[in-house]
Formats: structure tokens, C-alpha cells, sequence
């Protein structure tokens, strides 16, 4: 990898961190359950023959997809190098030979030739992408797009509406971060601002016959989903920590203190909880 450490995109967690790779791992393996499946939208899976994953983090939406459609050659890419080794190593230890994994920056023009893939995927990148290189993505993923190819985004404004008060400040405090960083499209940083312009972005890749589903999770207390999502939720704030600090001039001893109150807040009986998601597909002309 040629990026420095200190510049991994504007990710607030650690890519490397061993934490933040099991993190991502739980996030989405639950976000593929809730959504309906891999691909709910197109259910034949094999109709795509070559398939990319963009900052596919430890590779399980890429697993599935090569684990259930054998007669697919699943690809992921990912800025860590640790990610990308773990699933890589997975692949293997699968017994998948139809699914490959390279390091490579989002961020970057992608070094795949032209017309290389059937379908082109990502997921919830809102947090980690410039305003200013979301057009320069989709652009990419449209190139490396067969035409009668799909393009497909799965994103959320924000991680969740709660009636957790600590939640919802430290949460804030994270958009506001991104925000002033250069992250998606709000005009003042009350949530990352991209959803809405999913369609838009598409279009202007050369992508026609736009289509949207919202899915979304309940994760109140005693649902299914509720402490699968609390965990995840509870161990980006404590991961993030340190950027949010750094890059901003929030007080640290609130910070901790929110952390207590949030656990006792989203582990009370009374806690609620929903996440809302939309995917936005294209049609490569």
C-alpha cells in the first residue's frame, strides 16, 4: 500500500485495527440479513458472471455472493491491508476459488479495465468518501461496468434514531466531524447527506433505468437485532474516539462520560431504536 498510515481515507476507526475488522464483519453480515440477502433485488445470482465489491472491508458480502453463486467470479478491494489478508484467507480456507481480494483506494481511479464486471457493489461508504470524489466513484464503477451492467449503492444519512440522548450527541459529534472533513453532501453536518443524491449520481455515470428500495432495522430493546447493533454501534464510538477528539474541540471527559451513559441508555428496557437504508441500482447504456 502505497498511502500512508496517517491518511487512510477520513475513516474515523483504525482500518487495521483488529476491532474495527470484527466490527465491520458483524455490520455486515446483519446488514446483509436485514436487507433481505445478498442480492434481494436480483435473486438469480449467477445472471452476473463477474462481480466487484468496492470497499469490501473483510470481505463477507464477497463471500456469500462467491459461496452461493459458484459460477461467479466475486472481486473485492479494500484500503486495508489486513482486511484484504483476512479475506483472502477465507476464501481459502472456503474452498473459493471464484472470489479474489486486492488492496486498492476507493478514493483512486480503480485499475480494472474497461468493462470488466457485471455488477459493481458497495455499501454503506458514506463515511469514509469525499464529497468531492463520490462523482469521480460512480464514474469509475459505470467504466468498469458492462453495458446492460448494474451499479448498485446501499448507503444511510445517519447510524440510527434512538431515544438514547448519549447516543445521539456523540453521533452528532461524528457527523459534524466528517462534515467539516469533507464527507458527503448535508450543508451543515446534521447527517452525512447522501441517500438523496444516490440517483442523481447515477444518472450522471451513464446509468439509466434508476430504481430504489428501503429496507430498514428495529433495534429497540428486546428485538432480535438489538444487541447486535448496540455492540456495533457502542464499539464505533469507542474506536472513534480518538480522531473525533483530535479533530475537533470536544471535551474528552464528556466524551468518556457519554460513553457510560450510553451503554446504560441502550441497554435500558425502555431504549428504542431504527436504522433506515436505501439501495439505488442503475442499468449501465
Amino acid at each position: 500500500m502505497t498511502q500512508k498510515k496517517e491518511d487512510q481515507h477520513l475513516y474515523l476507526p483504525d482500518t487495521e485495527h483488529l476491532a474495527e475488522m470484527s466490527r465491520l464483519m458483524g455490520q455486515g453480515t446483519l446488514l446483509t440479513q436485514i436487507a433481505g440477502g445478498v442480492l434481494p433485488e436480483f435473486p438469480d445470482l449467477a445472471r452476473f458472471k463477474y462481480v466487484l465489491d468496492a470497499a469490501c472491508g473483510p470481505g463477507e458480502w464477497a463471500l456469500e455472493y462467491a459461496f452461493k453463486s459458484p459460477t461467479t467470479e466475486v472481486v473485492g478491494f479494500d484500503i486495508s491491508e489486513r482486511m484484504i489478508a483476512y479475506a483472502t484467507e477465507q476464501a481459502k480456507a472456503m474452498g473459493l476459488e471464484n472470489a479474489h481480494f486486492h488492496v486498492m483506494d476507493i478514493r483512486s481511479p480503480l485499475t480494472f479495465a474497461d468493462a470488466s464486471f457485471d455488477l459493481v457493489n458497495a455499501r454503506t461508504i458514506a463515511g469514509v468518501m469525499p464529497r468531492t470524489v463520490w462523482p469521480q466513484l460512480v464514474q469509475e464503477a459505470a467504466r468498469v461496468v458492462k453495458p446492460g451492467g448494474v451499479v448498485r449503492l446501499t448507503e444511510t444519512d445517519n447510524w440510527s434514531i434512538t431515544n438514547s440522548p448519549a447516543f445521539q450527541e456523540l453521533c452528532h459529534l461524528a457527523y459534524l466531524v466528517a462534515h467539516n472533513t469533507g464527507v458527503g453532501f448535508s450543508p451543515d453536518g446534521a447527517d452525512f447527506g447522501v441517500t438523496n443524491m444516490l440517483g442523481k449520481l447515477l444518472k450522471d455515470s451513464g446509468c439509466d433505468n434508476i430504481q430504489e428500495r428501503v429496507f430498514s432495522v428495529n433495534f429497540s430493546a428486546n428485538a432480535e437485532a438489538h444487541m447486535a447493533m448496540y455492540r456495533e454501534q457502542s464499539a464505533f464510538l469507542r474506536l472513534a474516539k480518538d480522531k473525533l477528539l483530535a479533530r475537533s474541540t470536544y471535551d474528552p471527559a464528556r466524551y468518556e462520560q457519554l460513553l457510560e451513559r450510553l451503554d446504560e441508555e441502550m441497554t435500558s428496557p425502555d431504549f428504542r431504536a431504527i436504522s433506515y437504508f436505501l439501495t439505488n441500482w442503475g442499468v449501465k447504456q
